[in-house]
């Protein structure tokens, strides 16, 4: 299988969990102060 050949890259360089949820979050984000200029 495609798994047991390629191991997931966690394995190989473990990543912080805060660096995990700093990348996970949506990339474009809607905050208060962005209502008032519209981001494309």
């Amino acid at each position: 299988a495609y798994r047991a050949e390629f191991p997931p890259a966690s394995q190989h360089a473990p990543i912080p969990t805060c660096v995990l949820r700093a990348y996970g979050r949506p990339q474009h984000r809607t905050f208060r102060e962005d209502s008032r200029s519209v981001r494309a």
